[in-house]
């Protein structure tokens, strides 16, 4: 923070007279974006009511992230459907156009009809109609009329399962082994399972 003397306009700094333990200067203090970096850097939590203000303000920018969240994507919706409402309506124009054209002008074949302009060519293509199975259904239909080769037997694995196996300590942590590819698992019999990767994750801090 900045001020300047009435007689020598020269900038004084006020950063070590703010005092960062006072509960009412802390209030002041839009968000964490206030302080400056030396503030940043000598700000610590270390009673009750400075931890009450970090709560307070974590809960005012969560508040505030979903609100422009909800404020933007809202937008983007409407312009998005007002992009698609104009797209649809040119192309039906358009298509009406194309399909009153004398077929000499048209470029027709099996697939398609064109017509092209000097800003770009107008194509209506036949479309396939979409298929949608009953998986169920036409599996049973498959087994029973012999037509095994349209059936795909898939294998997975299935990590789910294998972590009900692998060894846990006291607390019910899984336990990790080091080795040179970085940390494994491990079964409860001591087998190391190679082909898992492991991750670490910072612990998240929560405020509920």
């Amino acid at each position: 923070m900045e001020v300047y003397a009435e007689d020598t306009n020269n900038p004084i700094d006020l950063t070590d007279a703010i005092n960062l333990t006072d509960p009412d200067v802390l209030s002041d203090l839009a968000d964490a974006d206030d302080l400056t970096p030396a503030q940043r850097e000598r700000f610590v939590v270390d009673n009750d009511r400075k931890a009450e203000w970090c709560i307070g303000k974590i809960r005012e920018a969560e508040d505030r992230k979903l609100y422009w969240k909800s404020f933007y994507e809202s937008r983007l919706r409407r312009e998005l459907e007002a992009c698609e409402s104009t797209i649809r309506f040119m192309k039906s124009r358009l298509e009406q156009f194309l399909l009153n054209l004398p077929a000499p002008v048209v470029k027709i074949t099996k697939t398609q009809m064109s017509y092209p302009l000097p800003g770009g060519k107008i194509v209506l293509r036949k479309k396939e109609p979409k298929y949608t199975p009953d998986e169920p259904a036409l599996l049973d239909f498959l087994k029973a009329n012999g037509l095994e080769q349209c059936i795909r037997v898939e294998e997975k694995a299935q990590w789910g399962e294998l972590k009900k196996l692998v060894a846990r300590d006291e607390s019910g942590r899984i336990v990790l082994v080091q080795t040179d590819d970085g940390p494994k698992v491990v079964t409860e019999e001591g087998v190391v399972v190679p082909c898992v990767k492991v991750e670490p994750q910072p612990d998240e801090l929560k405020v509920e």
